[in-house]
């Protein structure tokens, strides 16, 4: 196997059960053509990795409990073409941090939600969401429709 090469943008520093997890992302990204273009940002608090690629109108990428971000590779190599594509790793999972949301996990997975998007600057955005994910996007659909221009949810 092919170790690729990593950047990781303004991140913390990787432990090397971190590192294998970029290495794995790296892995899945290469197979679509895509070099790993992992950030981190802040919100409420917490340290949130997620994948960026392309230009034009957002749409966002959730993914499931148990996976990460880059699940979605097939995906983001063909909207990326024309969108902008963002998918987050959620807290507890992948490169974010791994504090738990508090009960009522909804109404806080919608508040982690609507701090990412605004720390990533979108303001409305096609969403989709795999399982966990698509709890959480139907909690922004739900609780501020203005956010979601267009909703997917998969199983």
């Amino acid at each position: 196997m092919i170790t690729p090469e990593v950047n990781i943008d303004a991140g913390p520093t990787l432990d090397s059960a971190e590192q294998q997890i970029v290495i794995s992302m790296s892995a899945l990204l290469v197979r679509a053509g895509l070099e790993y273009r992992g950030r981190f940002i802040e919100v409420d608090g917490k340290s949130i990795h997620y994948l960026e690629y392309g230009d034009g109108p957002p749409v966002l990428l959730m993914h499931g409990g148990g996976a990460g971000s880059a699940i979605w590779f097939r995906q983001i190599e063909e909207l990326s073409k024309t969108h902008r594509v963002i998918a987050p790793d959620h807290p507890v999972l992948g490169l974010s941090d791994q504090v738990a949301y508090e009960a009522p996990f909804v109404g806080n997975a919608v508040r982690y939600m609507n701090g990412f998007m605004d720390a990533v600057g979108i303001v409305t955005a096609d969403v989709v969401g795999l399982s966990l994910g698509a709890q959480m996007a139907i909690g922004v659909a739900i609780e501020n429709p203005e956010r979601v221009r267009k909703l997917v949810v998969i199983d």
